[in-house]
């Protein structure tokens, strides 16, 4: 496997994420500050309506990033260009729809945003939010074929490079000129930024760009099986995250969304900034898959999920303990909400990251195309709970029912078919060990939240004294755990043992 340009994406994606997440931290901020929590509502909403729209997408991108393994590995520029050009026209056609379709579904929001009035610049800003999220898909092609030559760090630069500068004007303007439809036209910045920046970065493939060439009949009906199989993860992915927030808007309120998103933003935020991290290595673990075979694969796969558990134990554990003093600092002691809140978006954070793991083996070896089963019985079964338990248990009925679902239908699932497909072996400890990992995190965070609730002091004290205690409880028994797999503890030790020899 390429570990250094594996290294180079993850670094890079990580630390750029991770800039423009704190930025965006301080931008909701003003805004909640300058304009008040129903415009961190409307926020979050419009961002949701815009994720359920990624869905005319169907999944191209993945399809055809890993359709160009084989070429590139070949050096096959012709089949290279064929790919590229069919991905170009696709998503011209896909920008178009977007934008038209989120233009519809404008006409609603007064029925999503319960219990707000929705004026003329709350439709402006909207719209200002759709042509940014639309508009990517006119260049966004040209990322794809950056990220399968290795080159993620290239599209993440672009991308977090663009929302940085967007979220450094939101602030300085947010508390010069505190006006939502003036925080809401710097994506439009934020689109041109990306564009620009794309274009500069893909500039070394423009031999590809150049070639006229087709695919066959054969080759677009073996894509078009790996979109049908990308789709359905598409849709599960988007029920799980972007459904959640409409549901909150529209049948409890716009002001109940704005104080979840408080606390929700800050998971979100280190899942996204760990999942790019993650995502990033997809394309080098699929070069590796087709090189190497499938015992490598088996082998990276048994490390990364136990070294994955102990990262996302400590970052979520720590979470647990320290979100609340950190949103009484941050947004105001009148926005706390309750422990349950606070564990129940806890566990929600872990197992969304925690999924991304078999995800990327998943997509990294085609096997998307394969377990259709998975998203589907998964879709059902959230739709199902998360508008039965919304009634009686509101937000709590929602977030649970996304933990319930990831734990018990989709990394068990996945992990099957990895299993069955991929690997072609029989079930061993790793994969036994998966099946308790998300119970055994939900007991470090029990205990974590009730060590804790003893502590006393100000914010800032609790804020540090909390997750200190946190990250300690959570190292100590997702190592302990984590030992137990063979292949995790050989490269653990023998890691060690070569860096103290170097010293």
């Amino acid at each position: 496997m390429d570990k250094k340009r594996g290294a180079i994406n993850s670094i890079t994606s990580i630390v750029l994420r991770v800039i423009s997440v704190i930025l965006n931290f301080f931008a909701l901020r003003a805004l909640v500050q300058m304009m008040g929590v129903d415009y961190q509502g409307f926020n979050t909403l419009f961002n949701s309506i815009l994720g359920v729209l990624t869905i005319v997408e169907v999944g191209f991108a993945g399809a055809v990033g890993f359709c160009l393994y084989d070429p590139i590995l070949a050096g096959d520029k012709e089949k290279i260009a064929a790919y590229y050009c069919y991905l170009k026209r696709i998503y011209l056609i896909i920008g178009v729809i977007v934008i038209l379709t989120g233009a519809a579904v404008g006409i609603f929001l007064p029925y999503l945003a319960n219990g707000a009035t929705v004026t003329w610049d709350i439709y402006l800003a909207y719209f200002s939010y759709l042509l940014g999220s639309g508009g990517v898909y006119f260049f966004s092609y040209k990322g794809v074929l950056l990220n399968a030559y290795k080159e993620n760090f290239k599209k993440d630069f672009a991308s977090s490079g663009a929302s940085i500068i967007q979220h450094i004007l939101q602030i300085i303007f947010a508390y010069i000129f505190p006006n939502f439809l003036l925080f809401s036209s710097f994506t439009l910045v934020n689109l041109l930024i990306q564009f620009l920046l794309i274009t500069v970065f893909s500039k070394e493939h423009k031999d590809v760009f150049k070639g006229n060439v087709s695919l066959s009949l054969v080759e677009k009906k073996e894509l078009y099986k790996l979109v049908r199989g990308g789709l359905y993860h598409r849709i599960t992915g988007i029920a799980a995250n972007s459904l959640d927030t409409i549901i909150i808007s529209s049948l409890i309120s716009v002001t109940a969304l704005g104080h979840y998103a408080n606390y929700n933003t800050i998971a979100t935020a280190l899942v996204t900034v760990i999942g790019a991290g993650i995502s990033a290595t997809i394309s080098v673990l699929g070069h590796a898959y087709r090189s190497q075979g499938k015992e490598a694969l088996k082998r990276y796969f048994n490390i990364t999920i136990l070294g994955g558990f102990i990262l996302f134990s400590v970052v979520y554990g720590g979470y647990a303990a320290a979100s609340t003093p950190f949103v009484a600092m941050f947004y105001g002691e009148k926005y706390i909400e309750s422990w349950p809140i606070v564990l129940a978006i806890s566990c929600l954070g872990f197992i969304h990251l925690f999924a991304y793991l078999p995800a990327a083996f998943r997509d990294c070896s085609g096997l998307f195309k394969k377990d259709a089963l998975v998203p589907i019985l998964s879709l059902v079964v959230q739709i199902i709970l998360k508008f039965s338990l919304v009634w009686n248990f509101g937000i709590l009925g929602v977030v649970w029912s996304n933990v319930a679902v990831y734990a018990c239908i989709n990394i068990p699932g996945t992990t099957y078919y990895l299993y069955k497909n991929i690997f072609q072996s029989k079930f061993d400890k790793t994969c036994l060990l998966m099946l308790f990992m998300p119970f055994l995190f939900l007991a470090e965070l029990a205990f974590i939240l009730w060590i804790t609730k003893y502590i006393q002091g100000s914010y800032t004290t609790l804020f540090f004294a909390n997750g200190f205690i946190a990250v300690g409880i959570a190292g100590i028994c997702s190592i302990s755990f984590a030992f137990l797999g063979k292949d995790f503890r050989t490269f653990t030790l023998s890691t060690a043992k070569r860096l103290l020899k170097r010293n």
